[in-house]
């Protein structure tokens, strides 16, 4: 993260999110590749209790604002291994 700048978690603030695919390939171009996404996100948004206010699926690139997770979970604690889980589950469709 760039000097300066610090996160703050737990104040129940909407958080934006972009992703880029790798080398900014069309990975979503495809439906079933986009709906496979969709289909994880929903689990994800199951899981750790948080609310999907908006999304943007591009062929190269995907736009998330969502709420912060339910009181159980840390966004600092899970989104590593959830990232990891999310892209095995997806190279696996």
């Amino acid at each position: 993260m760039p000097a300066g700048l610090h996160r703050t978690y737990g104040a129940q603030q909407l958080h934006f999110i972009t992703n880029s695919c790798y080398h900014r390939l069309p990975f979503f171009d495809a439906p079933s590749a986009r709906d496979r996404f969709l289909a994880i996100l929903e689990q994800t948004r199951q899981k750790y209790r948080f609310v999907v206010v908006g999304y943007v699926v591009m062929p190269e690139h995907i736009h998330l604002l969502i709420t912060e997770p339910g009181d159980r979970y840390s966004i600092d604690g899970h989104a590593s291994s959830q990232a990891a889980d999310g892209a095995r589950a997806f190279a696996q469709a």
